[in-house]
């Protein structure tokens, strides 16, 4: 994970996440500063805020595909991931690697920071990297 290896399942990083005291959205947006979080996340189109789930960026690509008006089956076809295994990834399987997650990311243009965050709050997300920047011990870059 620590040298960028995308065949790491999304159960791992939510332990990690969990281990290290964050909120497993917080990774991989952490570094940057609050304008830059919420500038690249702006670009994208924002999703009905709903309550967190433990499994939220599943939910995010069922809302996402329907937004784009995408069967699964096209989506799956786009993405090059097969039918039952997006059937899977949207049902909440957490043994999902982050390699599939982003080949669906990249059908829709986005990153895998900005699929899961598409339903949140910019005060709770901030609040999230706020916490992970505590935890490692850096202040927000200035």
């Amino acid at each position: 994970m620590e040298r960028g290896c995308i065949n790491v399942t999304i159960d791992t990083v939510f332990y990690v996440a969990k281990a290290l005291h964050v909120d497993s959205q917080s990774l991989g947006i952490f570094l940057k500063s609050d304008e830059e979080i919420l500038s690249q996340l702006h670009r994208v189109p924002r999703l009905p805020i709903l309550p967190e789930e433990p499994l939220q960026i599943c939910r995010n690509i069922v809302l996402l595909r329907n937004m784009e008006g995408l069967t699964q089956k096209q989506l799956a076809h786009i993405s090059n991931v097969s039918v039952a295994r997006l059937r899977d990834i949207e049902h909440g399987c957490a043994n999902v690697t982050l390699n599939k997650l982003s080949s669906i990311t990249q059908t829709f243009g986005i990153s895998l920071a900005e699929l899961n965050t598409l339903a949140m709050d910019d005060a709770r997300l901030l609040e999230l990297v706020h916490k992970a920047r505590s935890v490692a011990g850096i202040m927000e870059n200035r």
